[in-house]
């Protein structure tokens, strides 16, 4: 049983329609004249030439009509033809922009795939991260210019962090970069190392006695196992920079009656050797 549709024959604007249509009326125009040639001979002569003429143009002009509907056919034809014809390489061009479509969402899926695929193993390599506990006792002391008292001008500070540090990552962590903010004179310190002290620190108050204080750093260093935290310890820095001139342009005045400048407030940045960093702020009283 075949799908195909049977080719139709006696539609009019079917070509071979128009011929058999057109040939029959020929035919039987011919056939007439023909056959009725004796009698048309008569007709003629007993009428007006005029009418006559009238007669054969008609006769004529049958012919010619069929001739030059049957050209006008043909041309309807083969432009129909011309624009089945592009309709169809219409459709072949659809066909192929769709199958082209189909080949770039593919390689665009599997392209897709391939950049999951590299996340995925991006997320899944070990990676250290770093948090900030602070605890208390944090303070800053003064250093001295020169002898005398509680008045005294000062240069440069000693800063001491209590805190630990937790590692929460799946990697080692080795903590080598440190900064400190401060918020009263908007200036960050960069580049700052950690020391150990031992022995006395001078103050504007007093000499301060250092020795028993539990160091994070060993060196510059801070070494954090995976999934594990130091405990609770001390990071030292000392800052040259600070002056009574910071102070002052700052609006910081000394209170009360051992003339101790207020709490300074810090943000205390650790960075390790792969850049996992950790910030938190503390608060320091001067001692």
């Amino acid at each position: 049983m075949s799908n195909g549709k049977s080719p139709t024959l006696w539609i009019y604007d079917h070509a071979p329609t128009r011929w058999v249509i057109v040939g029959v009326f020929v035919v039987a125009w011919f056939l007439a004249i023909v056959f009725l040639f004796s009698d048309i001979m008569k007709v003629l002569v007993a009428r007006p030439w005029w009418e006559d003429f009238i007669v054969v143009l008609a006769t004529v002009a049958v012919p010619i009509l069929a001739y030059l509907e049957l050209l006008h056919s043909a041309e309807a034809n083969r432009l129909r033809d011309e624009a089945n014809e592009e309709r169809r390489k219409a459709n072949r061009l659809t066909e192929q922009n769709a199958q082209l479509s189909a080949e770039l969402d593919a390689e665009r899926n599997q392209h897709l795939a391939q950049i999951a695929s590299g996340i995925n193993r991006a997320s899944q390599e070990p990676a250290a991260s770093l948090k900030i506990y602070p605890a208390n006792r944090s303070r800053y002391i003064l250093k001295p210019a020169a002898q005398g008292g509680a008045h005294r001008d000062f240069r440069g500070g000693h800063f001491q962090f209590w805190l630990r540090v937790e590692n929460s990552g799946n990697r080692n962590s080795a903590v080598d970069r440190y900064k400190v903010w401060i918020q009263e004179f908007d200036r960050e310190f960069n580049g700052i190392v950690p020391i150990q002290v031992r022995g006395l620190v001078p103050g504007r108050h007093c000499q301060h006695a250092v020795g028993s204080e539990k160091y994070l750093n060993e060196a510059n260093l801070i070494k954090i196992p995976p999934d594990d935290s130091t405990s609770v310890g001390c990071l030292w820095f000392y800052l040259p920079e600070l002056t009574l001139e910071m102070f002052v342009n700052a609006g910081l005045r000394m209170q009360g009656e051992e003339h101790r400048f207020s709490n300074l407030h810090c943000r205390l940045t650790v960075t390790d050797s792969n850049g996992i960093s950790a910030s938190e702020d503390f608060e320091c009283h001067e001692d």
